[in-house]
């Protein structure tokens, strides 16, 4: 996909078209659970400092629960991060970035609109059905319930705009509407 999948569309030969087809082809948000998505889309697991996809938190700020005060990660230095990653001929010094910056080289960083701040999403069953989603915000971080939740339209409403939030607004609606049916 990498290679066809830089131009708007491409003619590829094929056996049985040796003229080409046309072909248009990119890849979909990776869905999968969390260590799996750590790994396909090039972040540090759970246990390293920088152990979020979305922000740069480590784990002296885990438990900041203002997301106004989170340091959101950008697409073009992550980027940058992994190519310096890959441009690295040793192991140790591979480590040494991938401990400073919670990140790694992945084939997928080869697609040139392959977003990791964005395109990554925990799993549906683990998110939804097994409740892990609806535990960490109700308990382990209490913020339906304290902060966000406006009584009198039954819908999720966070205190501060940006993308961290829109996912969460988006996450916590669905469960509203899910509990309600």
């Amino acid at each position: 996909m990498a290679k066809y999948g830089t131009l708007e569309r491409e003619q590829v030969p094929t056996y049985g078209h040796p003229e080409g087809v046309t072909v248009q082809a990119k890849a979909a948000p990776l869905v999968a659970d969390l260590e799996a998505s750590r790994k396909v889309s090039g972040f540090l697991g759970h246990a390293a400092n920088l152990f979020c996809s979305f922000c740069l938190c480590n784990h002296a700020e885990i438990e900041e629960l203002d997301l106004g005060d989170w340091d959101e990660r950008d697409c073009e230095l992550v980027h940058q991060q992994a190519e310096a990653w890959l441009n690295e001929p040793t192991k140790a010094r591979r480590a040494i970035l991938e401990t400073a910056n919670g990140v790694r080289w992945t084939s997928l960083f080869r697609l040139n609109y392959w977003d990791p701040t964005k395109h990554v999403v925990l799993g549906y069953m683990h998110n939804w059905l097994e409740g892990i989603l609806q535990h960490h915000l109700r308990n382990l971080w209490v913020l339906v319930a304290k902060l966000w939740i406006n009584r009198g339209s039954r819908t999720f409403r966070p205190r501060n705009s940006g993308p961290i939030q829109t996912y969460l607004t988006l996450q916590m609606n669905s469960l509203i509407c899910l509990k309600r049916n």
